[in-house]
Order: structure tokens, then sequence, then C-alpha cells
């Protein structure tokens, strides 16, 4: 599957997700591995979202690395600048 992380936001953002699992670690796309939160970190939290045409409407595909059933909180943010802030 593809897409499954959907949000809405004004258009021409730049908008990525943050996935954590039931203990409160935040999975890191560099490591691919869940891990407890760590500012120095953060630029490897986010999951790219991408705009679909002009309407407002982002789509992201959640992490094929993440393959444990379970329940998973994912947080949407808006890129300010060059990196995730």
């Amino acid at each position: 599957m593809s897409k499954e992380m959907q949000a809405s936001s004004p258009t021409g953002q730049t908008i990525y997700a943050v996935i954590s699992d039931q203990r409160g670690r935040v999975w890191n796309t560099s490591s691919v591995a869940f891990e407890t939160g760590l500012l120095a970190n953060w630029a490897n939290y986010g999951v790219s979202c991408a705009e679909v045409s002009t309407i407002g409407f982002y789509q992201g595909d959640f992490p094929t690395g993440i393959t444990a059933p379970g329940t998973y909180t994912i947080r949407f943010y808006k890129k300010v600048g060059g990196s995730n802030a």
C-alpha cells in the first residue's frame, strides 16, 4: 500500500509526519527503528508528505520498516526553512 498517511493544510506547504509507537518512541527514518525522542535527531524523524495537486491535501507513505501490528500516533508538521523544526 501507499499514501496511508493523509492530512489537510493550506496549499503550498511542506508537510512531514512524525510517527510514534505505543511506548512513545519515535520512528527514526535514518536508523529505521523506534527510539526515545532526542532533539538532536529531530531532522531524522520526518516522513515527507506530498501535496495532491494544489488542493491542500497531503499524502505520505507509512514506512515499510514498521512491521509490528499495533497502534501508532502520527503527527503532522509544517516544515519551516530547510529542515524539520
